[in-house]
Order: C-alpha cells, then structure tokens, then sequence
C-alpha cells in the first residue's frame, strides 16, 4: 500500500501541475478570457483586457478613445460644425453671421457659455482621480461664470450591491465633490449634496463600459 501511494503522489503533483490556467491580471487572448477577470475591461485588444477596441463596443452615445468609451463629440474632423461656428473641444461655439462674401470671425455670444461637466469614479469608490480633479478645476470656472444661486451635486452608482449601500456611495462621491470645489474657492452655502444610487443610470446594459458612465457625479446649477 505505502509503494502504491509513494508512485500515485508524483503522478497526482504532475496532473495538477499541468492543469491549464485561464489568463489572468487582465492579460488575454480572446474576449472571453476577460468576462471573468473583475476590475478589467471586457474586451481583448492586443492581449489585453481593455474597455473597448472600436466604437462599436461602446454604448450608444459613446466613442472608443483611448481603448476607453467617452461621451461622442459634439462635432469633429468628419462632423463639422454649421457655417459660422468653430469646434471647441468636441463642441460648437460661436453664433452664424450673415453672408457678406468676405470670411467673417464668429461673433462671440454675449451670455455664459461653459458646460458643467459629469465627475466619473472607480467601482467602490468615492475618491477623485486625476480626470475628475481637472474636471472639477473646469466646473469650478464655470460656477464662477454662471453664478448661480445654487449647486445641486448629484451623486450616482451602478446597479451593483444593494440599493442600500449604493445610495450611501453615492452620497459619499457627492460629498467629495462638494469638499473639493469648497477647497477650490466656491461658496459652499451654495452647494447641495444628494444622492440617487442607481436610480438614475445613463446607460442600463450589464457591462462594465456601461457600469463606468453611471459611476459618476453630476453638477445641476439652478
């Protein structure tokens, strides 16, 4: 018996040595070895997990940039924009001017015209990122140009973990936002922080580029 156990053991290490093992750390070679892999992207570009590889793995409304899904521009090479108005960062500025047979600049509009941008997060997480400091540095701008009476900061998540759990996320990721442009110099007896969980997704497939763009903290100026 003890010379049957000394050869089986060798022989059981060598079988479980040679047992095949699915990619891992986000690394790939087809997109199904991504679909298991948490904290990657569910697509396989060049052998690694990434969010997108073309437009087409994105949402609707969104582009692949950067092997990662962004909202589509307003215009931009192939989309330009009317007669009269120039492309600024992905959108058009500046008002039509009437025909006069000479190039005319745009005129410049006479009222606000900055955007309050959307805040984006990791899974689990209410901490800002470089993207959303820089983002936040824009909206504080804006909020300076607009001067408005009040600043509603909007907290949301994606439909993973209880509507329990995610409502308090998502006024965590408010509140961070709330903290930053205080930090920044804004009034904070503007500000109101509230938070929807996931009651409000922009996007409602279960994948993870549509999971990034609900994970996220939107500025309403009233």
């Amino acid at each position: 018996m003890r010379r049957v156990l000394t050869l089986a053991l060798p022989l059981l290490a060598l079988g479980l040595a040679g047992c095949p093992r699915g990619p891992r750390d986000g690394n790939c070679k087809s997109s199904d070895d991504c679909a298991a892999q948490q904290g990657y992207g569910k697509v396989c570009v060049e052998g690694k997990c990434q969010e997108c590889g073309r437009n087409e793995d994105c949402p609707a409304g969104f582009v692949c940039k950067d092997l990662k899904c962004a909202p589509k521009p307003e215009c931009d090479e192939q989309t330009p924009c009317p007669a009269g108005q120039t492309c600024q960062a992905g959108r058009c500025a500046g008002t039509r001017t009437p025909e006069t047979g000479a190039t005319q600049q745009p005129t410049q509009p006479t009222g606000p015209v900055c955007e309050l941008q959307r805040v984006y997060f990791e899974f689990d997480d209410a901490s800002l990122r470089t993207e959303a400091r820089d983002a936040l540095a824009k909206d504080a701008d804006c909020i300076k140009q607009l001067n408005p009476s009040r600043v509603r900061i909007e907290g949301h998540c994606d439909e993973r973990g209880t509507n329990e759990y995610n409502q308090h996320l998502g006024q965590r990721r408010a509140e961070a936002v709330r903290r930053y442009l205080a930090n920044l110099g804004l009034d904070g007896g503007k500000f109101e922080s509230v938070s929807f969980g996931e009651e409000q997704p922009l996007c409602t497939e279960s994948t993870e580029a549509c999971w990034k763009q609900n994970r996220r903290v939107e500025l309403k100026a009233q």
